[in-house]
C-alpha cells in the first residue's frame, strides 16, 4: 500500500497539514485498501515519525495510556511565525509595556473576565474595569478577584532558568484568595466533553498534586516547544482543576510567567483563553470544527493524537496575535484623536487641557493643588482655580484626606472616564 501512487498523495497531504479522518474522503484510496486500514497506516506512521507528550491522556476516545503529537509543515510554520510576531523583541511589545496599566487593562479586558468566569465569578469583567479604572473599593467578589488579577498578572516576574516544580504554581496560585460560599457559581465552566470526564477519567491518578506534577513535565520537556507547552498545561489546569480557586487565573498568570520565560511577551497578552472559551461555546470563527470533536479524533488504537486539537488551537492564537497587534496600533491612534479632542477644548486653559490628557491617558493618574502649581510654576490660587474649574465641569473629581493636614487629591471624573472608555472601545475585540 505505502508503494502505490494514491497513498504517496495521502502521504504528502497529511505531512503538509493535518489529515483527519473526514479529510481521506478527499482523497483515491489505493485499490483494494479499506478506508480504516489507510487510517491505521497514516496514524501508525505519523505516530513513529512525531514524539510522545508528558502525560496520560484522559480523552474518551485514548487508550489512557499514550498522547502524542507529529506537528506538519504548516503547523510548523505556524509556530515559527507566532515565535516571531509574539516576541518580547517587537515594536508592539515595547508599545505595550510602555503603556500605563489602565489602558493594559482595557486591551485585556475580555480574557480576565473570561478566566474569573470560568472560575465560577460569573460575567462580571467589563462592569468590574470601571470600578478598577476609578480605584473605587471592590463591590464584591468579582471585583476583588480582577483587582487581584490585573495587577497580579502585569507584575509577575517570568520563571527563572530552572525547573519548573508545583511549589512555583502554588506559589502563583497562592494570590487568590478562596471566594466566600455563594459569591459565584457553583463550578467552573467546562467544556461538554470535560464535564463528563468522570465517565472515563481515571481519578485515581489524576490526584491534585499529580496533575501539578504533570503540569511542570509538561512546561520542562525540552522537546515542547514552549507554544504548546503552555497550550497543554492551561489544559490540565483549567479542566482537572488542581486547586480549591482560581485555576483558570492561575493559568493566565502561568502562561505570562512562562512565555516571558521564553522571551515571548506579547503572545502572553494575546487573548487566547477567551477565543478558545468562545470556540467552546460556537461563537468562534476561522470555521472550526467543533471543539469537542478536535478533542475526540478517529481511535485506531495508536493512543491519543493530540496534532489536531493543537493545530486548531494554534490557529486561534495566530488570530487573537494579529488583533492583539492591530488594537495596540488602535490604542495609539485613539490616544492620538483624544489629545487632539482635548487640545480644542474651548473652555479649558492650556494647564487644564494638559492635567486632562495626563488623566485621560492614564485615569489612575492624580495631582494636587500644590503639584500643578510646581509643574506649571504658578501660584497655589491659580493652580487651585484650575482644578476646581475641571471639577465643575466634569473633567475632574476631589477626593478629600481623612487627615486635615493632608493635600486634597485630584483624579479622573466622569467626562475624562468618558474619553477614555471611548478610546479603549476602539481598542477592544471586533
Amino acid at each position: 500500500m505505502v508503494l502505490t501512487r494514491e497513498f504517496r498523495a495521502l502521504w504528502e497531504a497529511a505531512n503538509q497539514s493535518y489529515l483527519s479522518w473526514e479529510g481521506l474522503d478527499n482523497f483515491v484510496l489505493p485499490a483494494g485498501a479499506t478506508k480504516e486500514a489507510v487510517w491505521k497506516l497514516i496514524t501508525a506512521l505519523r505516530r513513529h515519525g512525531g514524539f510522545t507528550l508528558p502525560f496520560r491522556p484522559y480523552v474518551p476516545t485514548s487508550d489512557g495510556i499514550s498522547a502524542w503529537i507529529a506537528p506538519p509543515h504548516d503547523m510548523e510554520r505556524a509556530l515559527a511565525l507566532l515565535k516571531t510576531q509574539g516576541s518580547s523583541q517587537t515594536t508592539e511589545h515595547r508599545t505595550l509595556s510602555a503603556l500605563p496599566l489602565s489602558r493594559k487593562a482595557a486591551l485585556m479586558i475580555d480574557e480576565f473576565a473570561a478566566a474569573l468566569a470560568i472560575d465560577g465569578y460569573g460575567p462580571e469583567g467589563r462592569a468590574s474595569l470601571n470600578a478598577y479604572l476609578t480605584r473605587s473599593a471592590p463591590r464584591n467578589p468579582a471585583d476583588a478577584a480582577l483587582f487581584q488579577l490585573i495587577d497580579a498578572f502585569f507584575s509577575v516576574e517570568p520563571l527563572g532558568p530552572g525547573p519548573i516544580t508545583p511549589a512555583d504554581l502554588d506559589r502563583i496560585n497562592g494570590i487568590f484568595e478562596t471566594p466566600p460560599p455563594g459569591s459565584g457559581q457553583q463550578g467552573p465552566v467546562l467544556a461538554a466533553i470535560e464535564r463528563n470526564r468522570e465517565q472515563y477519567l481515571n481519578l485515581d491518578y489524576y490526584t491534585p498534586q499529580n496533575t501539578k506534577g504533570t503540569i511542570c513535565d509538561i512546561l520542562n520537556d525540552p522537546a515542547l516547544n514552549p507554544i504548546v507547552a503552555e497550550l497543554q498545561a492551561r489544559y490540565f489546569l483549567i479542566s482537572l482543576t488542581p486547586y480549591a480557586a482560581g485555576n483558570a487565573a492561575t493559568a493566565l498568570l502561568l502562561r505570562r510567567a512562562f512565555l516571558e520565560k521564553h522571551h515571548l511577551g506579547l503572545l502572553a497578552c494575546a487573548s487566547t483563553l477567551a477565543a478558545i472559551v468562545a470556540w467552546q461555546q460556537g461563537s468562534y470563527g476561522l470555521g472550526l470544527p467543533d471543539y469537542d470533536g478536535a478533542l475526540a479524533p478517529r481511535d485506531c488504537g495508536e493512543g491519543f493524537d493530540a496534532t489536531e486539537f493543537t493545530h486548531y488551537n494554534l490557529l486561534v492564537f495566530a488570530n487573537e496575535l494579529r488583533q492583539l497587534r492591530q488594537r495596540i496600533a488602535g490604542t495609539e491612534r485613539s490616544l492620538a484623536r483624544v489629545r487632539e479632542r482635548i487640545a480644542g477644548a474651548a473652555f479649558l486653559n492650556g494647564r487644564q487641557k494638559a492635567i486632562v490628557a495626563a488623566m485621560a491617558e492614564n485615569p489612575f493618574h492624580a495631582t494636587t493643588i500644590e503639584e500643578v502649581s510646581a509643574e506649571h510654576e504658578v501660584s497655589y490660587s491659580s493652580a487651585r482655580t484650575d482644578l476646581m474649574g475641571l471639577v465643575r465641569q466634569g473633567y475632574a473629581r476631589c477626593e478629600r484626606p481623612d487627615c486635615a493636614n493632608e493635600p486634597h487629591v485630584f483624579c479622573a471624573g466622569p467626562r475624562t472616564l468618558a474619553l477614555f472608555r471611548s478610546t479603549a472601545g476602539e481598542e477592544g475585540r471586533p
